[in-house]
């Protein structure tokens, strides 16, 4: 009628089990971590950002041709990635060129002599879309010397 009281709970394993078992049950644990880790890598590795010019876009940022790229993030965080990323830069200024109410731009320009790029254009389109120009810089060509 009484049945044995259980002395182990019933999602525990016993201590015989865990005898039998020895060093495999840890292993085990740090083999499922390190696959865990491995695969959190993999997807963060796929979806790295591109680069233009020697300059880091913003991830998942889908190029539209030449320099130009579609930002999948909208107009204030695609800023707010910009200047998270130049922030302390000497040489990085921010313009706001176009004055008109309808219209958001920003030009944030490279004044340095040795940089691959030197200017970035961020605007957003009536439709909402976000676009992102990186300008090359031009290579600077000594005039040639008078005879």
């Amino acid at each position: 009628m009484f049945s044995r009281p259980m002395t182990t709970s019933p999602f525990r394993a016993s201590s015989r089990s865990r005898a039998s078992t020895g060093i495999a049950g840890p292993c085990r644990f740090f083999l499922a971590l390190s696959c865990v880790i491995a695969s959190t890598l993999g997807v963060a590795t796929s979806a790295s950002a591109a680069e233009v010019h020697g300059i880091e876009l913003m991830p998942r940022a889908k190029e539209l041709s030449a320099g130009r790229y579609e930002s999948p993030r909208d107009y204030e965080h695609t800023l707010k990635f910009f200047r998270d990323k130049f922030r302390g830069w000497k040489d990085v200024r921010t313009f706001r060129e176009v004055s008109l109410p309808t219209v958001k731009y920003v030009h944030i320009q490279n004044n340095s002599t040795n940089a691959a790029w030197s200017g970035i254009n961020i605007y957003q389109l009536r439709s909402g879309q976000v676009r992102v120009y990186v300008l090359p810089s031009v290579p600077t060509t000594a005039a040639p010397k008078k005879p």
